[in-house]
């Protein structure tokens, strides 16, 4: 007895509607069964090379995730723990404070243990560092904290003369900083790049001229490097190591926040300009639920491969 027929199949997984096609190759119709055999054949060659390149690719490691707990301030007032423990449920193992919520930095301690979170940076302002380092070092180091980020430059601060005290305060503060094992950071809005000096550099090169490297690093904020008008590859190339972590932050079109991946910035190629120290998703405005934000912004994070 001849063959009568031959069964070809790709997975709908790897193939989605994928055909089931019969041939009986005494037929007349051969001529069509072995065109359909020659464009599944192309099919399972380009499924195979679709794996093999992401097989090859890297994801940013789970325990270099971060959250940003202000993209969940409209819970951590109400409900601390409960926020912190959802936080870690939706599979964030690290975390970056902006406030410790009306508690003490012990009690915020414990409940990042209890929640089974770290926190290896917080954020504070220039004016606490300015005159509250002290405070701000013993709430790092009982959080366990070894980033402590600047994370807002006032106003008075955005001129020339502006930049020169403000780069005074930053290596006083990371001097201290740095006396107690801790490192200092310094994070961007858009306005570090859109504000241009006479001699034609932004005010973050001219922060980044003035302050020494050592003692200041970068908590570069995606999105607002793209919304200031600069490339964050480009950003990353001429600054290297001296950017420590990166705020994964995303945008839309019109300029909107969005979660990680739902927007156009293209982290896949920024991720793969140099290794970080920590990876810390935020979304300043979450279209709905900050929970549901931050768990579509993780499952996201998983799947950009560089």
């Amino acid at each position: 007895m001849y063959l009568q027929t031959l069964l070809l199949s790709i997975s709908a997984e790897s193939r989605p509607g994928a055909m089931l096609a019969f041939y009986d190759f005494r037929s007349r119709h051969w001529m069509r069964s072995a065109l359909l055999v020659i464009a599944l054949g192309a099919a399972v060659a380009q499924a195979s090379g679709d794996y093999k390149h992401r097989a090859r690719c890297k994801n940013v490691p789970d325990d270099l995730i971060g959250l940003q707990l202000y993209t969940v301030r409209d819970r951590m007032d109400v409900d601390t723990a409960g926020t912190l423990m959802a936080v870690a449920n939706a599979g964030y193992h690290i975390v970056e404070p902006f406030s410790f919520h009306g508690h003490t930095a012990e009690e915020f301690a414990d409940l990042l243990s209890t929640a089974n979170l770290t926190a290896p940076s917080l954020h504070t302002d220039l004016d606490t560092l300015a005159n509250k380092a002290d405070q701000v070092i013993a709430d790092a180091k009982a959080i366990g904290a070894h980033y402590v980020i600047m994370a807002w430059t006032p106003e008075k601060y955005r001129t020339v003369e502006g930049t020169a005290s403000l780069a005074n305060i930053l290596n006083d503060a990371g001097r201290a900083m740095q006396a107690q094992g801790l490192q200092l950071g310094y994070h961007n809005h858009n306005f570090e790049f859109s504000i241009t000096f006479g001699d034609g550099r932004t005010m973050f090169d001219t922060v980044a001229s003035a302050v020494q490297p050592q003692l200041v690093r970068f908590e570069l904020d995606l999105y607002w490097v793209v919304a200031g008008g600069a490339d964050p590859v480009e950003v990353i190339g001429r600054y290297g190591d001296r950017i420590a972590m990166l705020h994964v932050k995303d945008r839309t079109r019109d300029g909107k926040f969005a979660d990680v991946g739902e927007g156009t910035i293209d982290f896949g190629q920024i991720f793969a300009t140099r290794p970080f120290s920590y990876y810390v998703v935020e979304n300043d405005e979450p279209d709905g639920s900050s929970i549901g934000s931050i768990n579509d912004s993780i499952g996201n994070m998983r799947e950009i491969c560089y």
